[in-house]
């Protein structure tokens, strides 16, 4: 087979087409053609092609060494690159024969927001001469734009043997039901052995209910990480709570800004008197017990867990979001603030989140993150997905999921998380 050198570096962004759709948008495969400074080149032939998955700048440096070995050898989402050398027929091919090109995709290129991907033209290539450039030179790398190959092969990963899934948009969908294809994946896992557990931002009341039917035994994680619950013996293993002191706080900004405000308790959602909150928030909250309260400042029997915003369509959330983090801010208070379902904002204690509370069962249980798994769709599940040995976000997941995530699932309509268990405990 023939080697090729680089004629000259391009580096210039190009438009790929496939003659057929390819099944995976973001492994599309080798191009039938694309579009460089505005004329088409068909190819005729792919000589090779490579992956690089090695994750760079803050994504590498907060990644564990470990967890980025294996990270670098299967890719994720939102990490990893394909290079293909082809044989393309341009317009400036007739008569003089077919080019030869260096091309690749480029999962979610740096500073760019094709959250779909993006193609790259790195150069023009020739058949090696016996003088040429060798790969291992500097000039080389410069020349190709390409990174140097990838240091010795990671070892392979554990078996899963903790599985955490989120409830809303991950185990069931508006209709609040399990799937029977979710039910069976799930029972199949904990048939190998696998504990599952859900890890959800609802209190324990509701997952207990979904748990049951599933067969979980495992401790559940609720209130984004703030209680993990055994629901078999009804006790609380792990808890973290909002600072009483803050809860005049947050109900007197809520007044004057007119936001929907509740807490929520392991037993009660609480609302206030009066308020408008919208419809999509009521059905939500249909499975648990909930109750209208005159003041929220003294109405409370017990100190909250959470507390949650809510607004009439997913195109307000962020702007909430970052209205919130700027009053709390300006008020002195230290609150992790996420989204976390498209009509929510919840506000929990500081440096709470999902991957706290997964951390501390796995802990509990005597597994290593390198062996759990977790799946979710939101920006709550991000810390989750990226702290978990395998994190897999849903087809119709947020950005912040997808970008940390090491494989995408089907959405929650085509059972992305029965898909995800199949893959990676029953595969």
């Amino acid at each position: 087979m023939p080697d090729y050198e680089p004629l000259g570096f391009i580096g210039e962004g190009i438009s790929a087409g496939f003659d057929s759709p390819p099944l995976l948008e973001k492994r599309p495969g080798c191009p039938s053609f694309f579009v460089w400074r505005g004329d088409t080149y068909r190819v005729l032939e792919k000589l090779s092609e490579w992956s690089d998955y090695a994750r760079r700048g803050r994504s590498a440096r907060n990644m564990a060494p470990a967890h980025a070995a294996v990270a670098a050898q299967r890719g994720s989402w939102g990490v990893g690159r394909y290079y293909f050398h082809v044989r393309a027929e341009g317009p400036a091919s007739p008569g003089s024969g077919p080019r030869i090109f260096e091309i690749y995709y480029d999962r979610s290129p740096k500073g760019s927001d094709q959250r779909k991907g993006q193609w790259f033209l790195v150069s023009e290539l020739a058949e090696r001469s016996p003088h040429a450039v060798p790969e291992t030179s500097v000039m080389h790398d410069l020349l190709t734009g390409r990174r140097p190959a990838p240091g010795p092969t990671a070892p392979p990963r554990p078996p899963i043997r903790l599985a955490a899934l989120d409830l809303d948009n991950t185990l069931i969908g508006p209709s609040l039901a399990l799937s029977p294809r979710v039910k069976a994946a799930v029972a199949q896992a904990l048939a190998r052995g696998v504990a599952v557990t859900i890890a959800t931002g609802r209190g324990p009341d509701v997952a207990a209910q979904y748990a049951a039917e599933l067969g979980l035994t495992a401790p559940l994680i609720c209130f984004q990480g703030g209680l993990v619950y055994d629901y078999v013996q009804r006790r609380v293993l792990h808890e973290t709570r909002l600072d009483p002191a803050i809860i005049p706080i947050i109900v007197d900004l809520a007044e004057a800004h007119g936001w929907n405000l509740q807490f929520e308790t392991p037993g009660m959602i609480y609302l206030p008197r009066e308020s408008r909150h919208p419809e999509g928030l009521l059905a939500l909250i249909r499975l648990a017990e909930w109750k209208r309260v005159d003041d929220l400042r003294t109405d409370m029997p017990v100190t909250p867990h959470k507390f949650i915003l809510s607004v009439d369509g997913p195109g307000e959330r962020d702007a909430l979001a970052a209205a919130l983090r700027a009053r709390l801010a300006e008020a002195g208070l230290s609150l992790t603030v996420v989204p976390s379902h498209p009509i929510l904002v919840e506000g929990l204690p500081p440096g709470l989140s999902k991957a706290t509370g997964l951390a501390w069962l796995a802990e509990s249980l005597g597994i290593p993150r390198e062996a759990v798994l977790a799946v979710g769709d939101n920006d709550n599940d991000a810390p989750m997905l990226d702290w978990a040995g395998v994190g897999v976000a849903m087809g119709d997941a947020s950005p912040a999921a997808r970008a940390v995530a090491d494989w995408i699932a089907p959405d929650v309509a085509a059972d992305g998380a029965a898909v995800a268990l199949e893959k990676y405990t029953l595969g």
